[in-house]
């Protein structure tokens, strides 16, 4: 570290990039009803403008941490500011569902510069306390999405609900630390310092059997906090209650306790702390299953932001603190593969598990009562829709033909009739159908992750008991420590 380096002024520029990505998060979650409804998109053009949110993450770290020893510090800020900023310039000038997509897959690819750039970051600055600074950086991000969540919603509330408003409010944090990055100095990183190259990066990747563990874990621990997060404020929202405040609520409490992680780490391993995380986050998501009611989802709610809260952080901390070798190649594919699997996998496998639930439980007779009334009304559903939803109408009303609904047609339909609003009347009642069963599908998801959450469990304790063996965590961390000095790839 040079004597122009400021710590403590680099960890808020490094925690003002994290508040922007995590705006990015609450900010296009908030604003998509607005664009589907703008741009008439299909389920399919919303899904893809808010998958890209994990999925440009994911690129973005693949891509952009192995050059982080190259390219440094701030240059990687400066990308990541760039991107997020020309993306939110293209979503707010956007024509149609390929400019969107565009702006989408810029912002999150910024997102993922960030993350390259600030953990190897952190662990520079702090190579005696990885694991707890880490935490401390990693609360900005639930603490950015309540706080996004909670001005996105002041914006509705506020008569200002423009989908475009929503956006821009990451320009906010997005331009504080550029300016920041411009007028800092910058360490190099901490292989980088200690003489290693991109190949020993590589090298020690992939000769580690607690890397390739490590990551087997991140895509099971990602799952259990983003996975359920990406789906609990439409689940809660079909129950009736408002779903974008018991994502704040959840939030706030993994951005406290995510403050509480030094003292923690004092007296316990970061392995026991996952540990306990993994079997709090089952509890929570048994209990968020069978949660009816505001006050029970709330009590099951805070139960599951205890199990998650230090699930992500902590992760990234023991691979910065057991494997420093492998640098910002090795944080950078710990956090890339925990987002890629979310978005690849865990949820669309919690949305297919949700739909076979919601096919079991349609009421079929009462969607074709509805589709009947569609097609007594086609025409005058027609003739006052407006000229760019008449398209719309019409496939809609050509669906409601025939009596031959089985239940995958029935949901089908009803989603259908709410996305294309033909009339107050019919999209309440297709909502009185559809919120229950959507409601239920959706909590039954959330159970499946349980056994996932147990298995990690069970391997965060064998960790622990292999780690007492040889002399206990602390022990383990100064051998891998002083590979940073030795050509031994692994401790």
């Amino acid at each position: 570290m040079t004597d122009t380096t400021d710590p403590a002024a680099l960890f808020r520029t490094a925690r003002i990039a994290l508040l922007a990505t995590a705006f990015c998060f609450a900010s296009v979650a908030a604003a998509l009803g607005g664009i589907k409804a703008a741009f008439a998109l299909t389920n399919v053009e919303a899904g893809l403008i808010a998958g890209a949110a994990l999925w440009g993450l994911a690129v973005g770290q693949l891509v952009l941490s192995p050059l982080c020893d190259v390219l440094g510090f701030r240059r990687m800020l400066l990308i990541a500011a760039l991107l997020q900023i020309a993306g939110v310039g293209v979503m707010i000038a956007a024509n149609g569902f390929g400019m969107l997509m565009a702006g989408a897959t810029l912002i999150s690819i910024g997102n993922g510069a960030v993350e390259a750039a600030c953990n190897p970051l952190v662990a520079a600055l702090f190579p005696d306390r990885k694991a707890a600074k880490l935490n401390h950086f990693h609360l900005w991000f639930p603490g950015g999405i309540a706080i996004g969540g909670v001005l996105t919603y002041a914006l509705d509330q506020g008569g200002i609900g423009a989908w475009q408003a929503k956006i821009a409010l990451i320009l906010m944090p997005a331009l504080v630390y550029l300016a920041l990055t411009l007028r800092q100095t910058f360490p190099p990183t901490e292989t980088r310092a200690a003489g290693l190259g991109l190949g020993d990066a590589l090298r020690a990747t992939g000769a580690s059997p607690l890397m390739w563990l490590m990551l087997a874990l991140m895509a099971i621990t990602a799952s259990l906090e983003l996975g359920p997060n990406r789906w609990i404020p439409s689940v809660i929202e079909a129950g009736g209650v408002p779903g974008i405040l018991v994502l704040v609520f959840i939030n706030g409490i993994m951005a406290l306790l995510r403050g509480t992680a030094e003292p923690v780490l004092k007296r316990v391993a970061p392995t026991v702390v996952l540990l306990a995380s993994a079997l709090l986050a089952a509890a929570g998501l048994m209990l968020i299953a069978r949660a009816q009611g505001l006050v029970a989802i709330l009590g099951a709610s805070a139960v599951f932001a205890c199990g998650v809260a230090f699930l992500w952080p902590m992760m990234v901390g023991v691979v910065a603190e057991r494997l420093p070798r492998t640098g910002a190649t090795g944080l950078g594919l710990i956090a890339a593969v925990g987002a890629a699997f979310v978005g690849g996998i865990t949820t669309p496998l919690m949305g297919g598990i949700a739909d076979q639930r919601v096919r079991a439980q349609i009421d079929v007779a009462e969607v074709r009562m509805l589709a009947g009334d569609v097609e007594m009304s086609r025409s005058a559903l027609i003739e006052a829709a407006p000229e760019r939803r008449r398209t719309e109408i019409v496939t809609l009303a050509e669906s409601a033909k025939g009596n031959d609904f089985d239940r995958a047609r029935a949901v089908g339909f009803a989603r259908q009739l709410i996305a294309a609003d033909p009339s107050p009347d019919l999209t309440a009642r297709a909502r009185a159908i559809l919120a229950p069963v959507e409601n239920a599908g959706g909590l039954a998801s959330f159970a499946t992750l349980v056994p996932f959450a147990l298995v990690a469990a069970l391997a965060f304790l064998v960790l622990i008991l292999v780690d007492r063996r040889r002399g206990g965590y602390a022990a383990a961390v100064d051998r891998a420590r002083a590979t940073l000095h030795t050509k031994d790839l692994i401790a």
